[in-house]
């Protein structure tokens, strides 16, 4: 990712205060947020920014240098996040859209025994998928290998090997698919989350909250 001027991509002046970097943070992240109509690369861009600005010693620096500690995000992580935020930011919204409906309360609910049920569910279809799809692979070489042709082109080979690139990409995005939901898990079994109660224990679902 290429370098960013943090004040630039809030939006806010080099003297502004946390308060006020706290607000762009907010108000970036609802326009650049993908179901928004954004994207992951300005999402994240405006993350960065924010959270760079809100660390006094990183902040220190980059104003002394120009650039950001830690310049290489882990764009793993950022996934993983999306994944769980696509599946507990829906459910707090809803509540909150249904005027605070006291049967869709999200704090009555046991959320990561339903997110781990959904991510199960998401494995197995991609576990599926990719042997589909090695199942495919192998039949399509097992083809090539029976066309013989004095054309040098090979025009029917080379039909059949452009199938076969296009479907291990399929299969290279399942696999990559399949570790994010895989790191997600993880980062959710990091947290607790207190039922019943208005005080919501888990950081990661004020952190949905605050960008839903």
């Amino acid at each position: 990712m290429k370098r960013i001027d943090p004040y630039e991509e809030l939006g806010i002046s080099r003297d502004a205060t946390a308060a006020e970097i706290k607000k762009a943070g907010r108000r970036a992240a609802k326009r650049t947020h993908p179901d928004a109509g954004g994207n992951v690369d300005a999402f994240q861009r405006s993350r960065r920014a924010e959270m760079c600005l809100l660390d006094p010693v990183r902040r220190e620096k980059f104003d002394r240098t120009g650039t950001i500690e830690d310049d290489k995000p882990d764009n793993r992580r950022v996934a993983a996040l999306q994944v769980i935020e696509r599946f507990i930011g829906p459910i707090l919204m809803d509540y909150i859209n249904s005027g605070f409906a006291y049967e869709k309360d999200p704090r009555r609910r046991d959320l990561f025994a339903e997110f781990r049920a959904m991510i199960d569910e998401e494995l197995h279809k991609l576990a599926a998928e990719i042997k589909h799809h090695n199942k495919t692979i192998a039949f399509l070489r097992d083809m090539t290998e029976r066309f013989s042709s004095q054309d040098k082109e090979r025009p029917i080979e080379r039909s059949l090997e452009r199938q076969i690139d296009n479907i291990e990409v399929a299969i290279s995005n399942a696999k990559m698919a399949e570790e994010m939901r895989k790191l997600a898990l993880e980062i959710i079994g990091k947290y607790k989350f207190k039922r019943d109660d208005l005080n919501v224990s888990s950081d990661i679902a004020r952190f949905f909250i605050r960008i839903g």
